[in-house]
């Protein structure tokens, strides 16, 4: 990768060929000294003890190396340490702060989104480029169907060991969804279901539901999905105040079964240090008391009611008939999803479900990078 550099005061200075520059101080630099000695070539981890370095270390020379750049330090009898362009490029410390969404994410919208990512049980479960394929579907929409399902009780779970493995949570592993007069949530009614993300009570949610049905025939019952940073973006675009509230306002969610009780609460759009969106949490029927300021809370119910309207804007949400060995994947922290009222009379319908972590689809996507470039010196962290 081309670039141009100097030094400056403590910091090496690369001007990318797009005019864009990143400070890169002295001291983050003999951070992440990729050496053997200094990051074991094996275990990719990191040997350097972090707060013995002298935070006013300097190099004694810094010069061209092929694609990138050596620095010479002053200690260490002249220790060595070589970073490519394109190490340094993908580690940039100063990437642009106050951006919404990752590229990596491709927003849409029910006009924008004209066919759902779909994938065969089959292929899935034998052909890890079409199972990769699977997993990109779920980063970049956030949502993926996965089509002839086998129709025994647990296929759910099949699919998520072959993805991972399950996340256990306070339901069962392999938990059953369908009308019940005893019903114990409002899920195991025959009630519409508004657009919601599960179990935003935990602390670290679940990253990707798996939703199996098994049998679809009653009528009604139709999905409905939404992608939450969308709507988050068009908040943050239309009343910039209501989106830091929500991004601002600890919500409490409650929800509780025989295995336990879980309480936790976040901002219902959780954003990283740089801005970016990492989760939307919404549940109405979950939600506790809030706990803020009386002169807060009329603005909260302000911007509350906003993004809940646009994530029930019929332009935001899309609905759709799933059919009985249909598999619903949708990105936990993300998308949320929702059902149409149903006539438990009319037919059948039982659903199973379960839940992975995001991380295991983004692993397996990173060790697909891995295979195919040959080398795993630069990570991609983000989702």
């Amino acid at each position: 990768m081309d670039f141009e550099f100097e030094t400056l005061g403590s910091s090496v200075i690369v001007t990318w060929p797009d005019g864009q520059t990143t400070d890169y101080p002295f001291i983050w630099l003999r951070d992440n000294c990729q050496c053997p000695k200094c990051f074991h070539p094996s275990t990719h981890e990191r040997l350097l003890f972090t707060a013995a370095i002298d935070p006013e270390i300097t190099p004694t020379s810094v010069e061209r190396a092929d694609d990138g750049i050596r620095i010479l330090w002053s200690e260490g009898e002249g220790h060595e340490s070589i970073f490519t362009g394109k190490w340094l490029y993908h580690n940039s410390i100063a990437s642009p702060i106050g951006g919404t969404v990752r590229e990596s994410a491709t927003l849409w919208d029910a006009a924008s989104i004209n066919e759902l990512p779909m994938f065969d049980f089959a292929d899935c479960m034998s052909d890890e480029k079409v199972l990769i394929r699977w997993c990109a579907a779920l980063r970049s929409l956030g949502v993926a169907i996965v089509r002839n399902m086998p129709s025994h009780d647990g296929a759910v779970i099949e699919f998520a060991d072959h993805v991972g493995y399950v996340h256990d949570t306070i339901y069962d592993r392999l938990h059953n969804v369908f009308s019940d007069p005893n019903a114990y949530n409002l899920a195991s009614t025959s009630e519409e279901l508004k657009p919601h993300t599960d179990m935003p009570n935990y602390f670290s949610p679940p990253g990707v539901q798996l939703l199996h049905f098994l049998a679809n025939e009653a009528e009604g019952g139709e999905t409905t999905l939404v992608d939450g940073y969308q709507a988050a973006v068009q908040l943050r675009e239309e009343d910039p105040e209501a989106y830091d509230i929500l991004a601002k306002t600890d919500v409490g969610f409650r929800l509780a079964s025989e295995k336990g009780d879980i309480v936790g609460q976040a901002p219902l759009i959780e954003v990283d240090n740089r801005g970016f969106i990492r989760t939307i949490r919404y549940s109405n029927q979950l939600m506790l008391p809030l706990l803020i300021p009386g002169a807060e809370v009329k603005g909260f119910y302000d911007a509350y009611r906003k993004f809940t309207n646009l994530l029930n804007t019929p332009e935001n949400l899309i609905r759709f008939k799933t059919q009985s060995g249909d598999m619903v994947a949708v990105h936990n922290h993300r998308v949320l999803h929702g059902r149409a009222e149903f006539q438990p009379a009319s037919g059948a319908r039982h659903l199973q479900l379960t839940y992975l972590d995001f991380d295991l689809v983004m692993s397996r996507l990173r060790q697909e990078r891995v295979r195919e470039a040959g080398e795993d010196q630069v990570v991609e962290r983000f989702y």
